[in-house]
């Protein structure tokens, strides 16, 4: 006769623990919107190609432009998407895209990645600074900032430097606009660096 509460409070207890393990279990979290970026196919080739090899150092960049986060920027404080990222860092993005256009354009005889072994002629060392979605009252843009340094690879001495910035503004507040309009941002400054180098290995020459 006295088993019978003893059995009541075993059940009671396993019922406990089932329903705490259950409570206590992750919950599934809910799929993220992840967008490229990625190089469009507005780079020609250009008329005055060099017998040099060029290598892209990697591209230097606060943390958060090394995530995959997409940032931004609403009343003076910092924030990113909480749903929406993207597939690479900007950082990285601009590295690939930016030796994708400099193959296009045929400026150099070979694009070299910074891990290979190979001897290059010239290296490109850049940081980037800035490439976040800025909010301004009713309007919103992608703020874009780099430096960039032409090095000659024998001497290590610095041929030439640059800081680019620009706006460029979202047409729509929907989170496809403002992917267009990073996408059109880093084809914009990988065009630049381009018509930079173009200008500069004429006066190194």
């Amino acid at each position: 006769m006295k088993a019978k509460p003893i059995k009541s409070i075993f059940l009671l207890s396993i019922s406990f623990f089932f329903i705490s393990a259950c409570s206590l279990s992750p919950k599934p979290q809910p799929a993220l919107n992840v967008y490229l970026l990625q190089s469009d196919e507005s780079m020609k080739k250009l008329s005055s190609p060099q017998n040099k090899v060029l290598k892209i150092n990697s591209v230097q960049a606060l943390l958060y432009l090394k995530s995959n986060e997409i940032a931004y920027i609403q009343n003076g404080e910092f924030g990113t998407y909480a749903k929406h990222i993207f597939k690479n860092s900007p950082s990285s993005a601009f590295e690939a895209l930016l030796a994708y256009k400099l193959e296009q354009s045929g400026l150099f005889k070979a694009i070299l990645n910074y891990n290979t072994q190979a001897n290059a002629d010239l290296l490109l060392e850049s940081r980037l600074h800035n490439f976040e979605q800025v909010f301004e009252k009713n309007k919103s843009f992608v703020n874009t900032a780099l430096s960039i340094n032409l090095i000659d690879a024998k001497n290590n001495k610095i041929l030439a430097h640059k800081h680019f910035k620009f706006q460029t503004n979202i047409k729509e507040q929907n989170i496809n606009a403002v992917i267009e309009a990073f996408n059109t941002a880093l084809n914009q400054l990988g065009n630049e660096v381009v018509f930079w180098l173009e200008s500069e290995i004429k006066m190194v020459q």
